[in-house]
């Protein structure tokens, strides 16, 4: 009995266990203390883990979650990656997927929607989850490559849906704040340039910029907001009924026209005079 109280680990069975004896568990007679103190390493381990394929696809709560960069390659979102796969070889240039402490910009949080920018620089920009939410923008060619980082504030929660502007010299993202906000991003002072409330009630769920404007289109339940970069200016031309409609998504045509479905399967379409 005196050498099975030596030991930590018999002691905490019979701590747990109660004094069983040996024919219950006849092992427990058998451990005995090392016979040299075990020093305890609370180094990091030698081994560096390198990512090299992500399997999944985040569907169930995001927008905006899917793009095709090329002919051949998709961009899309899973936990806090986002992921250019090649549809082809199945190979994958990931972004994330490390430490903070490595000293690289990365997310620490689901990412929840993304945009992409096709032109002479070609960008991707990515919004995450958080108390004040991340957006990144980055380059899909070298994904270490951070052209910009922006936050919106406190209490938005996400950044529940973003677009670049036509010329890629803006970002307009929404969240989930009290106040259903939208924020407008400039990437050359890489500060934000408009924030606007949208109301308490009736929230926000797509937004989209016009291709050929400084135009954009917000849409969410009871609301369609066409806001302007030039003089920072937008409204709501729904005109509220007593039923809620929500318009759950947007989108520009190469002429300007403005598409917006809503949960009743309708498609209405707005053209700029």
């Amino acid at each position: 009995s005196s050498i099975l109280f030596e030991s930590k680990l018999s002691l905490e069975e019979i701590i747990d266990h109660a004094d069983e004896s040996a024919c219950v568990k006849p092992w427990l007679s058998n451990l005995l203390s090392p016979s040299h103190p075990i020093e305890e390493d609370l180094a990091s381990p030698k081994y560096k883990l390198q990512m090299e394929h992500v399997f999944g696809f985040r569907v169930e709560d995001t927008r905006q979650d899917l793009f095709f960069l090329s002919r051949d390659d998709l961009l899309y979102i899973s936990s806090s990656l986002a992921i250019i796969q090649n549809i082809d070889d199945y190979s994958q240039i990931i972004f994330g997927g490390f430490s903070n402490k490595e000293e690289r910009e990365c997310h620490d949080n689901h990412i929840m929607t993304i945009a992409f920018l096709k032109g002479n620089v070609s960008l991707v920009a990515t919004g995450q989850r958080g108390i004040k939410p991340k957006i990144l923008v980055w380059s899909p060619i070298d994904p270490s490559i951070i052209f910009a980082k922006f936050q919106q504030p406190k209490g938005s929660k996400e950044v529940s849906g973003l677009d670049f502007d036509k010329d890629g010299h803006y970002i307009v993202s929404f969240g989930k704040d009290d106040n259903n906000s939208f924020y407008v991003f400039d990437l050359r002072s890489k500060d934000i340039y408009w924030e606007e409330s949208t109301g308490k009630s009736d929230f926000l769920l797509d937004v989209k910029c016009s291709s050929t404007e400084d135009e954009f289109c917000i849409v969410g339940v009871n609301k369609i907001l066409f806001g302007y970069t030039s003089n920072k200016s937008h409204k709501n031309v729904y005109q509220k009924s007593n039923q809620k409609i929500m318009f759950t998504a947007v989108s520009y045509l190469y002429d300007g026209t403005c598409l917006i479905g809503n949960d009743r399967g309708e498609i209405r379409i707005y053209k700029r005079s």
